[in-house]
C-alpha cells in the first residue's frame, strides 16, 4: 500500500475477539507473567511481582492497554504512582517484549485458542493486501 492508495483498515482487539483466554487461563498465560517479570525487574528488586489477577481486580486490568496495567500493576504490588512508573514505562515493556521473545510459541500459546472462523478469516484477509490493512 502506497501513502496516496485508499484502502481500508480493520483493526482487531484481541481477547474474545481473536483469541479466548481470559479467566484462568489468561492468569497464568505468558503475557500475564510478563506483566510481573517486567514491573519487578524495572521497578522492584527483579523478582516478579504478585501476578496481574492478584494484584489487581479484573475491572482494572480487562480491557486496559499493556501501558496503563504495568502502571496499576506498580501502585498495587510496589506502592509506586504514576509519576515514579510512567518514565520507566518503555523500559517495562521492552522488558515485556524480551521475557516473551525468549520463549517458544508453544509456551506462548498455552492456554489460548482462537476463536472459531478467526483463522480462515484472517487468511482471506492476508490475501487482500492491496485493498485491506490490519492491526490490533
Amino acid at each position: 500500500i502506497s501513502p496516496c492508495d485508499s484502502f481500508t483498515l480493520i483493526k482487531f482487539d484481541v481477547d474474545g475477539t481473536l483469541v479466548g483466554g481470559s479467566g484462568k487461563a489468561f492468569d497464568e498465560s505468558a503475557h500475564a507473567r510478563a506483566f510481573a517479570y517486567a514491573c519487578g525487574k524495572v521497578l522492584g528488586d527483579g523478582v516478579p511481582t504478585q501476578p496481574v489477577a492478584e494484584a489487581l481486580s479484573r475491572e482494572e486490568f480487562s480491557g486496559s492497554t499493556d501501558g496503563l496495567i504495568l502502571l496499576r500493576l506498580a501502585r498495587a504490588a510496589l506502592g509506586i504512582g504514576p509519576s515514579e512508573s510512567y518514565p520507566k514505562l518503555q523500559e517495562m515493556m521492552q522488558e515485556m517484549f524480551k521475557y516473551i521473545n525468549d520463549m517458544t510459541d508453544e509456551e506462548i500459546a498455552k492456554g489460548i485458542t482462537p476463536l472459531s472462523g478467526v483463522l480462515q478469516n484472517l487468511e482471506t484477509l492476508s490475501k487482500m493486501k492491496e485493498e485491506v490493512a490490519c492491526g490490533l
